[in-house]
């Protein structure tokens, strides 16, 4: 998941915690949705690393088969 609110709205459309968790019904997500939005705001500041994470010094990671 990534620490962007729309990341999680579009979770909670989908369904995707009780699938993923293999519970019944709907889970509340009131504290995660406070904490996403806490450190949205981080972004780009130094305490969350920026989104993707494919690039270091300038060039694309390769990753080894």
């Amino acid at each position: 998941m990534h620490p962007e609110p729309g990341c999680l709205a579009k979770a909670e459309k989908r369904r995707a915690f009780p699938r993923a968790l293999r519970v019944q019904g709907t889970l509340d997500v009131a504290g995660l949705r406070s904490e996403i939005e806490r450190v949205a705001g981080g972004v780009g500041t130094g305490i969350l690393p920026p989104r993707g994470g494919t690039e270091e010094a300038g060039r694309p990671v390769m990753s080894q088969p």
